[in-house]
């Protein structure tokens, strides 16, 4: 539904249809439209953790979240580069083989994290993401227990977000100008997230077909669940004018 102009990157490996883009190590990395259009490099300091992906346990374990956990594009995404960036650390900070981690070692990439300057909320992302990860280890009988499963990491500070005030959120409505099918897009985006309160990752995986202007409501599916969500007028307004 929300298409128009939205990007996101993916990894392919041994990508043979656009040579032009591809690494020494016959791994790329592209910039893809969700039209598949235009492929373009992603900034060079992130082509690094590529050589990366060719550690065996990364591929099973992305495979794992995307057939056995049914995990969305963001979730696999997040967990792809935050692993990544462990290995990275592994090989270059620590020299050591990431299944030989112990919950020191694990504790040690936390502070090492710290100093880079990463948020806490970052710092913990990270670490869930290691215990899912070396969970998945466990199970496949790759080693014989979790390195992370113990490790804590004080997120004492974590910032809550701020409420919006009603002047603010008209001011935000607002901002979208309706001369540009962007314009209408962003309006329909809005309003819609105003109004249902979803997450955006259930916004952009919308499809028109999950969209009942006659009996105004929308139709979100997650993983887990499928809910049928009311519009108000000024929703629906948008979401009209916007398809058409």
């Amino acid at each position: 539904l929300f298409g128009y102009g939205l990007y996101r990157y993916t990894f392919q490996m041994k990508c043979e249809e656009i040579p032009e883009l591809k690494l020494d190590d016959g791994a790329t990395r592209i910039f893809l439209n969700t039209r598949g259009e235009h492929p373009e490099l992603v900034p060079s300091e992130l082509i690094e953790l590529l050589k990366y992906m060719q550690h065996k346990t990364v591929t099973a374990f992305l495979n794992y979240l995307t057939n056995e956990k049914k995990a969305s594009a963001n979730t696999i995404e997040s967990y792809r580069r935050d692993i990544l960036s462990f290995l990275a650390y592994m090989d270059v900070q620590a020299g050591q083989d990431p299944l030989t981690a112990t919950a020191d070692t694990i504790q040690k990439y936390a502070l090492y994290l710290k100093g880079q300057g990463k948020s806490n909320n970052t710092i913990a992302r990270n670490l869930s993401g290691l215990r899912s990860y070396y969970q998945y280890l466990v199970l496949t009988g790759s080693i014989a227990t979790n390195p992370a499963k113990t490790v804590k990491f004080d997120n004492a500070g974590r910032k809550y977000p701020e409420i919006l005030t009603n002047a603010e959120v008209e001011r935000l409505l607002e901002q979208p100008v309706l001369n540009h099918p962007k314009g209408f897009r962003d309006k329909a985006m809005l309003e819609l997230l105003y109004a249902t309160g979803i997450r955006v990752t259930e916004l952009v995986e919308m499809n028109v077909s999950d969209v009942n202007l006659n009996l105004r409501f929308v139709r979100c599916r997650s993983t887990r669940n499928e809910r049928m969500i009311p519009l108000y007028p000024a929703a629906v307004q948008a979401l009209d004018e916007y398809i058409k």
